[in-house]
């Protein structure tokens, strides 16, 4: 089953299939799946959908798992300039999706590295651009009142690096690379509303971090040539070979088990032959 993995949301994985806008729902501790309705929408004239992002939570309002699907339009001659947005939201319980009328999502550009969002109590987040050449906000929305926010970033150089959100013991954590001259990682930390400055830690690589692990351990990929994982200790600067390859594509997921059910009767799992060994599962 080709597609891009995304996830976890709270132990779930999701498969887009770009080619045939299909979506799948893998829970890797139950081994059920789903396969979603298809999330119709149209494409606005002289544009491309160019860019397309998840999340997803849970509502306790409506007792609901709620998947949101944000996708971009650019011009189709290929220029950056976002003409459109399109926000669809899916429901678990009604298995359905519907759309929402979101106008000022124009003026932003998720950042690749946010294409994995970060769920923390009742939000999603996910690193901006608002508007070309502007400054970095994270981008909020409330599964419950499905209503978009802007969060500003703590005043730290984000340029010449890459950065990520990531939820680390029920914070919201934000890990940056950047030239402040040499290569620094910083680890900021936000709870209540208010950003700190967890560490900051200077290394001779350039590629950034990738994820959190924990202890303040981060995953790097270095090498020349043959790159490898590596687990970097920003304490202590200790490095360690996991002895695993490593190609420009491989992603790392910090993942809980989770038994939400999201088998239904449209289970795909006797369809596609599900290859649950990647995921680690025997």
């Amino acid at each position: 089953m080709p597609g891009e993995l995304f996830g976890p949301y709270d132990g779930l994985f999701l498969v887009y299939q770009e080619e045939y806008n299909r979506i799948y729902l893998l829970n890797i501790a139950t081994r059920e799946t789903r396969a979603l309705p298809q999330c119709r929408f149209v494409v606005p004239n002289m544009t491309l959908a160019t860019r397309f992002y998840f999340g997803c939570g849970y509502d306790p309002l409506s007792d609901d798992y709620k998947l949101v699907f944000l996708r971009q339009f650019s011009d189709e001659n290929g220029y950056d300039d976002v003409l459109d947005s399109h926000v669809s939201l899916y429901s678990f319980n009604n298995d359905s999706w519907r759309d929402l009328q979101v106008a000022e999502l124009r003026r932003y550009f998720w950042v690749e590295y946010s294409s994995q969002n970060s769920y923390l109590n009742g939000v999603c987040h996910w690193l901006a651009l608002r508007e070309m050449g502007s400054k970095y906000v994270i981008l909020s929305f409330d599964i419950s009142s499905e209503i978009f926010q802007e969060i500003d970033l703590p005043t730290h150089p984000l340029n010449g690096g890459c950065s990520m959100l990531e939820v680390v013991n029920d914070s919201l954590y934000l890990l940056t690379g950047s030239y402040n001259p040499e290569f620094e990682f910083s680890i900021w930390m936000m709870r209540d509303g208010c950003w700190t400055i967890r560490l900051t830690s200077t290394h001779d690589y350039e590629n950034g971090p990738m994820r959190y692990w924990k202890n303040d351990t981060i995953f790097m990929s270095h090498g020349l040539g043959a790159e490898h994982l590596l687990l970097l200790d920003l304490n202590s600067k200790e490095e360690i070979d996991l002895g695993i390859p490593w190609v420009a594509r491989d992603d790392v997921f910090r993942y809980n088990e989770s038994l939400v059910s999201i088998k239904r009767e449209n289970d795909f799992s006797e369809v596609f032959d599900i290859p649950w060994h990647v995921f680690g599962v025997i």
